[in-house]
């Protein structure tokens, strides 16, 4: 994906930054979201699920006693796709507990189907 030029791609990689870089990247990205992009978000490092449920991604910076303010709360990143203007998106979290934030967000809205 890194040659855009092939997929016509913008691709944005975050890697070992800390915390408020990454929501600020994603936060960036989901604003400018066009009607008519694609969005992918892929989120490969390790979850954390708190007692009540909610997921908190972690990163290099977050710190185990205050991961809610040091990590990223995955539904801090559902609210900010919501409010895409990209039709298309897609959230992959290829990390420990990911299936926590399942039943909250499973919603099936409309597909479309091209052929």
């Amino acid at each position: 994906m890194s040659d855009c030029l092939k997929g016509n791609l913008d691709v944005e990689t975050s890697l070992n930054e800390p915390t408020y870089v990454v929501l600020q990247r994603i936060d960036k990205i989901c604003i400018n979201g066009k009607k008519d992009d694609s969005l992918l978000l892929y989120f490969f490092e390790h979850g954390w699920k708190e007692f009540g449920g909610a997921l908190h991604l972690i990163t290099y910076n977050t710190k185990h006693e205050l991961y809610r303010s040091t990590g990223i709360c995955a539904n801090f990143i559902n609210d900010l796709m919501q409010t895409s203007n990209s039709r298309r998106q897609v959230l992959i979290l290829d990390c420990c507990s990911s299936g926590a934030c399942l039943e909250e967000w499973f919603i099936v809205k409309e597909i479309e189907w091209r052929y």
